[in-house]
């Protein structure tokens, strides 16, 4: 749950009460870019995998159902 967010020299802070985490979102001339703790890039990609699996099932039984 986010309890705050606050904007201060060019960087957004985001406050979470749920674990009690601050996230630094920093803004570069070049990109925007997250710095996040390990654990939660790691959720993101087991997530992202998780989805992408998904997906592919499905596509696969419906090409199975076709035949």
């Amino acid at each position: 749950i986010v309890s705050g967010i606050k904007y201060f020299n060019d960087n957004i802070y985001i406050l979470d009460s749920g674990i009690g985490c601050i996230y630094k979102l920093h803004y570069n001339k070049v990109n925007l870019k997250f710095n996040l703790s390990k654990p939660i890039w790691i959720f993101l990609l087991v997530f992202g995998i998780c989805l992408l699996m998904v997906v592919i099932i499905k596509e696969n039984r419906k090409i199975k159902n076709k035949k």
